[in-house]
């Protein structure tokens, strides 16, 4: 069990380089086949393994190496979007479900930077309804997978972060796009920094980000501007 565990996990990492490779490439659609197929794996091996013991918090790594590659093409003059596609090794956590679920995240956040960016390039509607619901996943994923940590590791603050930005690049859909402020409102008004977010130290999501994101959900809380500046 453990071999066809740690060939997924290289599947499901390897798929994900690509993945991000083909994205800052700006070739989205390969970005999201190839997003799509480390999902797939992943999703296989947790339908079809069952894994006893081997979620050992203490067998992560106390520090994630990663790499945050930014995206061109997702500017926006009005909401800072986080436009960060993540490289991680997921072999560093060891073999475990909980390296899946880390995994899970990752790329599931990734697959909806892909929708995102091709919306915004092509004006595709469908596309960036994918992308909202994408990004509400990983948040829900994130959610549920700190609900069940006992204690948490470095992988749960990873995890923590990217549900932080999923939900900051849902709110620009939402603001943007579907013309739903007070949807974006509503989503912003859920990211609360807390100390323990604001203590995590990762290349994905720096201080300057985060006072990016909070900026968002200031101004827009606050904001009488909200109906003339999404249809902007």
């Amino acid at each position: 069990m453990s071999s066809n565990l740690y060939a997924t996990i290289h599947e499901a990492t390897r798929l994900n380089h690509e993945g991000v490779r083909c994205l800052g490439a700006n070739d989205s659609q390969s970005a999201h086949r190839l997003f799509k197929q480390a999902l797939a794996a992943i999703n296989s091996s947790l339908a079809n393994d069952i894994y006893e013991g081997d979620d050992e918090k203490s067998s992560h790594p106390r520090t994630i190496p990663t790499l945050a590659l930014p995206i061109a093409g997702m500017e926006d003059d009005l909401f800072y979007v986080h436009s960060q596609a993540l490289v991680v090794d997921f072999s560093v956590f060891g073999p475990s479900s909980s390296t899946l679920h880390i995994a899970s995240t990752v790329i599931l956040f990734n697959l909806a930077l892909s929708c995102h960016k091709y919306g915004m390039q092509y004006s595709a509607e469908p596309n960036l309804r994918s992308a909202s619901r994408l990004y509400g996943l990983c948040s829900n994923l994130v959610n549920q997978q700190l609900e069940e940590s006992e204690t948490f590791s470095a992988a749960d603050d990873l995890a923590s972060l990217v549900a932080f930005a999923a939900l900051n690049n849902k709110a620009q859909i939402h603001f943007r796009y579907l013309v739903d402020p007070q949807g974006a409102v509503d989503i912003l008004k859920t990211l609360k920094p807390t100390e323990a977010i604001l203590s995590i130290e990762s290349p994905f999501l720096e201080p300057a980000h985060l006072e990016a994101i909070m900026l968002n959900r200031f101004t827009l809380a606050g904001s009488a501007l909200l109906p003339s500046a999404a249809a902007a």
